[in-house]
């Protein structure tokens, strides 16, 4: 069976001529939707399979955590020492809003600079 492959809509034939400007014009569409796709993913950007490090307060061994735990089980203890180390629920969310937040507006910049504007 024979597959019929449709030209690229920028591929040259004998019939039509490209101009620069309709390259450009390709070029600058995919550049938009590419990063509209970006945009989507870190405005639902999830952290909770994220790994973060915690300190413990009584023998300063540093441990590893997965947010999604921290969030519903804020009660852990040390590796080392045993002992308990609780975890602030409103500090650890509002450090993961505060990493949406500074995501979302270096997207924003990302795409007025592809555009062609300046953000301050």
């Amino acid at each position: 069976m024979r597959q019929i492959v449709a030209p690229h809509p920028l591929v040259q034939s004998p019939s039509n001529q490209i101009s620069t400007v309709s390259i450009i014009d390709f070029l600058h569409a995919n550049i938009k939707v590419y990063y509209l796709r970006l945009q989507e993913t870190v405005l639902s950007l999830n952290l909770d399979p994220e790994a973060i490090t915690i300190k413990c307060p009584h023998c300063s061994n540093k441990f590893e955590e997965i947010i999604s735990r921290l969030k519903y089980e804020p009660k852990l203890s040390c590796p080392r020492c045993k002992r308990y180390v609780g975890v602030n629920l409103l500090e650890l969310h509002a450090m993961l809003e505060s990493v949406r937040r500074h995501s979302n507006n270096l997207l924003k910049r990302l795409i007025n600079r592809s555009s062609g504007k300046r953000s301050a």
